[in-house]
């Protein structure tokens, strides 16, 4: 078993690479034992440019562990939350490029379903609190990598009526 620190690099869908196609890279500790390896201790990413998108702790096991706090190109803070053994965990915390305060949801620790505690719109506007309302989520975290959108509601903490999901590779809908 061994410990090293290196910079790893990855192509635009994460996979690791070369250093002259990547477009992120990461600065951490890895564990070596025979032919496998991973990261132990504090990491972080940044696109290839050298904007930090990402930063947080894996524990000694491999495993996102504790605070970790991701950021827009721009450099202001996308999401911020706690990990535990790899899960998120706790009141997470979602932000507007502009800085503004997107969503407050609440990871349980037993893995059981998300719930909204708060969403607003760009304006400001409070659109789900308390868990009841509507939303409309992007499930890409850096505003780098298209991913899906979600429209749906909360009613008493629990989803309701008609959620529709949007892939943005694909550009169609499915409903649920």
């Amino acid at each position: 078993q061994t410990k090293i620190t290196d910079t790893v690099y990855y192509n635009n869908i994460w996979e690791i690479c070369e250093q002259p196609i990547a477009s992120y890279y990461r600065i951490g500790s890895l564990e070596v034992m025979d032919s496998f390896w991973y990261y132990t201790g504090n990491v972080k990413d940044y696109t290839i440019n050298g904007l930090l998108i990402m930063e947080g702790e894996y524990s000694e096991n491999g495993f996102r562990n504790g605070t970790f706090k991701f950021y827009y190109a721009n450099g202001k803070l996308s999401a911020t939350g706690d990990y535990e053994k790899g899960n998120a965990t706790r009141n997470w915390r979602y932000y507007y490029p502009s800085g503004a305060a997107e969503a407050e949801i609440y990871f349980p620790p037993d893995g059981q379903d998300f719930k909204f505690i708060t969403f607003k719109d760009e304006s400001g506007k409070i659109l789900l609190e308390n868990g009841t309302g509507k939303f409309t989520w992007n499930t890409n975290i850096f505003d780098i990598v298209k991913g899906m959108a979600v429209n749906g509601s909360f009613n008493s903490g629990k989803r309701s009526g008609i959620w529709v999901y949007i892939d943005h590779f694909i550009d169609d809908d499915i409903i649920f």
